[in-house]
């Protein structure tokens, strides 16, 4: 039973790892940027990660709650605001010249409609079906529901690899799985991780 949730859980994180690598390794003579690496496995991923999403939906159906219009700017003020509060605090303690953040450095250099499209818009919604339809569901079956946001949204912060990101990315994992848990829909997170992303963009070239 270990076994099974185990595998459950990380062979999604397996897909999109085994993708981004291969997409590297099939653009490194054409010295891509970081950011359309990043999109390009996005996209290429994303159909993986539906079809498993719709599988387990269909296994544990579930009533979807109505939800307001107003939920969706408010996820997306929130998704920008917690971004910007992020920010200041890592700059308030010198976090992000405390520790590399290379990875970071290296999306928001590339190509300004690619950092648009790929980060703000491609990479969310896959990594919220990866992250909060596929792997936090698959968490839940196993333990239980605070458990499942603790372990899913630190699971959420180390994939991303570095301490600056990872600091970044557990408080904003938290804020995404409490909203997909309240609402019970994957547009609600999206809409929060797109807006997150993009104020990172926008920050970047102000």
């Amino acid at each position: 039973m270990v076994f099974l949730g185990i595998k459950d859980i990380f062979i999604p994180l397996l897909i999109h790892m085994a993708v981004s690598n291969a997409v590297a390794l099939a653009l490194q003579g054409s010295t891509p940027d970081a950011a359309a690496v990043t999109a390009v496995a996005a996209v290429l991923s994303l159909p993986f990660f539906i079809f498993l999403y719709l599988r387990d939906r269909r296994e544990c159906p579930a009533g979807k709650p109505c939800i307001p219009r107003w939920v969706y700017p408010l996820m997306a003020a929130g998704g920008a605001t917690l971004n910007l509060c992020l920010t200041a605090v890592m700059d308030y303690f010198t976090v992000t010249e405390n520790f590399s953040n290379a990875v970071q450095e290296g999306l928001l250099e590339s190509n300004l409609a690619v950092q648009a499209v790929g980060l703000g818009i491609l990479v969310p919604i896959t990594e919220e079906f990866l992250f909060r339809g596929l792997i936090y569901q698959r968490l839940k079956k196993y333990i239980p529901v605070w458990s499942a946001v603790l372990a899913g949204a630190g699971i959420f912060a180390l994939y991303h690899g570095n301490m600056v990101q990872i600091l970044f990315a557990f408080p904003m994992a938290l804020v995404m799985l409490l909203a997909y848990e309240k609402w019970n829909s994957l547009y609600v997170p999206i809409i929060f991780h797109m807006a997150a992303n993009l104020t990172a963009v926008l920050l970047n070239i102000i």
